[in-house]
């Protein structure tokens, strides 16, 4: 079967470290200026999404606390405060959870290496390579330092153009990988002429989709 019309879905990030200068000063104190997008259908409040700021690259998210943390409000797109009691020249990450702290359900970054201004964005993200009548290869790559399998992600596919974020997928599988990216095949049947969609989940709960694909399968020519 071929695949076509593929469309991507992810949280996306960039923002700015404001007031940097002025706490040295003695005036205000700094913050992550954080501009946020999240998947249609993610409720931030009620599935405990958040962001945090690492002192370090990313390899920081999966071995320390973050300084700060912020909560985005109930909107597709908008701005995180993440305040901070001061900026020393360094490295620091930003990092967007879909999850509750205590699970590491990072999905998207962002980099200030030495500047105020977030750079390397990097999207969770998730895609259909192979497509048969009895199974589905997908790709996937997530931020470095990730283990898939050690952090309970799973791939969904649901049929139609939206995936679920209480369940109901066709077919819901745990990623046996220990790396960031990777491809794995899912066991389900495939009809062509239909839409379908793929999620892919940085904790075990049914909500914490950090990246979907909608593609369309027609038979093969």
């Amino acid at each position: 079967m071929v695949i076509s019309r593929i469309q991507h879905s992810g949280i996306t990030l960039s923002g700015q470290v404001l007031n940097s200068d002025a706490a040295a000063a003695g005036g205000a104190a700094p913050y992550v200026l954080l501009l946020y997008s999240i998947i249609s259908g993610n409720t931030p409040s009620k599935m405990a999404n958040w962001a945090g700021i690492w002192n370090g690259d990313v390899s920081a998210l999966w071995s320390s606390q973050p300084i700060s943390t912020g909560t985005p409000p109930d909107y597709a797109e908008g701005q995180i405060i993440i305040p901070l009691e001061s900026f020393p020249y360094g490295t620091y990450t930003v990092a967007y959870s879909t999850a509750a702290p205590g699970a590491p359900a990072f999905c998207s970054t962002l980099s200030f290496r030495g500047t105020i201004i977030g750079t390397d964005p990097f999207t969770s993200v998730i895609a259909p390579v192979k497509a048969l009548a009895g199974n589905l290869t997908v790709s996937y790559q997530t931020p470095l330092g990730n283990s898939p399998a050690a952090n309970n992600n799973w791939i969904g596919l649901w049929a139609g153009q939206t995936a679920q974020f209480n369940g109901g997928a066709l077919v819901r599988r745990s990623v046996q990988g220990t790396g960031a990216a990777g491809t794995q095949v899912l066991d389900v049947a495939l009809t062509a002429g239909e839409y379908y969609t793929l999620a892919y989940s940085s904790a075990p709960e049914d909500s914490a989709i950090s990246a979907t694909c909608t593609f369309y399968l027609s038979a093969q020519q």
